[in-house]
């Protein structure tokens, strides 16, 4: 009987990720095409060859440009994130938005999201994104704050990004007002570090995301 492939989806998705010369429009190929073949990624055959033969339109999308790196770094790698709380958002996974796999086709924007925090905001249908200058004038960062407060008294999540100005005053807007946000960064997640206004709240009311490499800086 052969072995899984791969261990789990979650390592699958984080594998393909990180294989060279495959990106996020194939990421999304790949997908549909497990989708048409019905297949569980679990499993898949181990022995190259055997995957090959039993899945060719798979395989050619997966090996004829991919390249995979060291299992063994890979490995250590996905295992490191774990440890760190991260959590691989991916096609099939259970808060995947399947608007995402579009916006790779037609943006090519990662199917593959890295995040860290309260995951179940990651797919509420009651979220908004705020975002600005991060030069705003002192009105302008107040008026962000307030926006962001009026809607999280609304209990909507509110999205924004992760730079000064008025991504930092919309998320401090909606926490202090007890609601709950979302960080989108231009980074990879591994360098995030909390801003010191956000430090006494916790990964209950926000939620950290990334569509880069985890280390990328």
């Amino acid at each position: 009987m052969e072995e899984p492939l791969y261990l789990e989806p979650d390592f699958l998705w984080f594998q393909l990720f990180c294989m060279s010369g495959i990106g996020p429009k194939r990421l999304a190929a790949v997908h549909r095409e497990l989708q048409r073949l019905n297949l569980n990624p679990e499993t898949v055959p181990l022995n190259k060859p055997a995957f090959a033969e039993r899945y060719p339109d798979l395989a050619r999308l997966i090996f004829r440009k991919g390249k995979a790196g060291s299992p063994e770094v890979i490995g250590q790698e996905y295992e490191f994130l774990r440890q760190q709380g991260v959590s691989i958002i991916h096609p099939g996974h259970q808060y995947y938005l399947a608007t995402l796999l579009s916006d790779a086709e037609r943006f090519g924007v990662s199917p593959v999201l890295f995040c860290k925090g309260r995951i179940q905001l990651f797919n509420t249908s009651r979220s908004l994104a705020v975002v600005g200058s991060r030069d705003a004038s002192d009105v302008g960062l107040k008026a962000a704050q307030q926006l962001a407060s009026g809607l999280a008294a609304k209990h909507f999540n509110v999205v924004s990004g992760y730079t000064k100005g008025v991504d930092s005053e919309t998320h401090l807007g909606a926490l202090e007002a007890g609601g709950t946000t979302t960080m989108v960064l231009s980074y990879g997640i591994l360098q995030f570090k909390i801003d010191h206004r956000f430090s006494r709240f916790d990964d209950q009311n926000m939620l950290i995301v990334s569509q880069f490499y985890p280390r990328e800086s």
